[in-house]
């Protein structure tokens, strides 16, 4: 029974993943509201070796994580106790080391001359960096991609790109830009000055953020796919 059990998991993780591709390709060249439904979790579950892959990413990036297996008292013990002397000896050596480099740094940064009169706020804001606007069409220009394709790859609607683009002020939310960003293959860098410029940034405690980062850096930027995976660990998606 076991073995039927994993045939049929195999069987519909397999079609799923026909589906979404299927529909994907054809969502690129046809515009079309499509909507898969899925009956409960185990229909729509992930290969154990990408789990594997988010599993680790996700706990080497998780901060609420991180700081209970940094901040959680343990019992004392005798190992305890030694491992506490060589941990603050290393920080010791460590600190040591960082204290050295600033001095050196302080001693550079006291070589280099002052400038003569400091810039006014209103000179300094003559040079304020250009708009998410700006920057989001300027990529698109660099990408070779029109505007259909784009908000297509980003899983948006036509009305939402067409206020993007019209409104220069426009603030999106933070999982439209993540979204432009998988559709424009950007870059870890090029993705996080986008979402600056939209006042956004990835969060280190958001699951949903760690998620689009580990897709950005593994140059997988199939929206459908990356939302199989945005629902699996939680129920949530990018786009429409």
């Amino acid at each position: 029974m076991q073995w039927n059990s994993n045939i049929r998991i195999r069987q519909v993780e397999l079609a799923a993943k026909i589906a979404v591709k299927t529909v994907s390709r054809f969502l690129l060249q046809n515009e079309m509201q499509i909507i898969l439904v899925v009956f409960d979790k185990k229909s729509f579950q992930l290969s154990r070796q990408l789990v594997g892959e988010i599993d680790s990413f996700i706990d080497e990036n998780y901060i609420r994580q991180k700081r209970r297996s940094e901040y959680s008292r343990r019992p004392f013990s005798r190992s305890r106790i030694e491992s506490d002397i060589t941990y603050d000896s290393e920080v010791y050596e460590e600190c040591s080391r960082y204290t050295e480099e600033e001095e050196s740094e302080t001693e550079l940064l006291m070589s280099v001359p002052m400038p003569e009169k400091a810039m006014s706020l209103e000179e300094e804001l003559k040079n304020v960096g250009m708009s998410f606007h700006d920057k989001l069409f300027e990529l698109i220009g660099k990408s070779g991609m029109d505007n259909k394709d784009v908000w297509k790859r980003a899983n948006l609607d036509r009305k939402h790109f067409s206020k993007i683009q019209c409104d220069e002020k426009y603030h999106p939310k933070k999982k439209t830009v993540m979204a432009l960003c998988i559709a424009l293959e950007l870059d870890l860098e090029q993705a996080k000055d986008l979402l600056a410029r939209a006042d956004w940034a990835f969060s280190p405690s958001s699951k949903v953020d760690l998620i689009v980062q580990k897709a950005i850096i593994d140059k997988q930027y199939d929206i459908y796919q990356l939302n199989l995976v945005l629902f699996q660990y939680t129920n949530e998606i990018l786009g429409v």
